[in-house]
């Protein structure tokens, strides 16, 4: 269960990474050309993305503490992930709410829709960045690396 629950935060990461900018790239190309089809695939792209976005946070809190019990980190490396992290948690359900809002308004739909529209693309910049972050971990450090059939290691703190 343990190797598993170390294992599902990078699995649950690639939704976001994934998602959100291809949702920017087909916001750019429905610019352009606007369709039904490009606006219905965008709103289930990025309301994906965000369960993407909130289970990646909290299974990334899960690997974290299961970590912290096999791995030596610097605190500084994990706590700037945590922060990026946070950040696009907290930018990313004001976007997908302004989204749907903005789809479903009757006045001052193009206000609701250009915020949307740039809160996307500070979670695109985020998603980037805080998977930037999390590689780091990996490739630096072997966080999450070697976890498997490892025994604890003694905390001294």
């Amino acid at each position: 269960m343990r190797d598993f629950l170390l294992h599902l935060h990078p699995a649950l990461t690639s939704l976001p990474t994934a998602l959100l900018p291809l949702a920017l790239a087909l916001e750019i190309w429905g610019a352009f050309r606007p369709s039904a089809s490009v606006s219905w695939a965008v709103r289930v792209l990025v309301t994906v993305g965000v369960v993407g976005v909130i289970a990646a946070f909290f299974s990334g809190y899960i690997a974290s503490d299961l970590a912290d019990q096999f791995f030596e980190v610097p605190d500084e490396p994990i706590s700037q992930h945590h922060v990026f992290g946070r950040l696009l948690l907290f930018t990313s359900i004001p976007m997908l709410a302004l989204m749907w809002i903005g789809h479903a308004a009757m006045h001052s739909k193009a206000m609701f829709l250009a915020a949307y529209r740039l809160l996307l693309l500070a979670c695109v910049v985020l998603v980037i960045l805080t998977g930037y972050l999390g590689g780091e971990l990996i490739f630096n450090f072997g966080a999450g690396v070697h976890a498997s059939g490892a025994t604890p290691r003694s905390v001294s703190k």
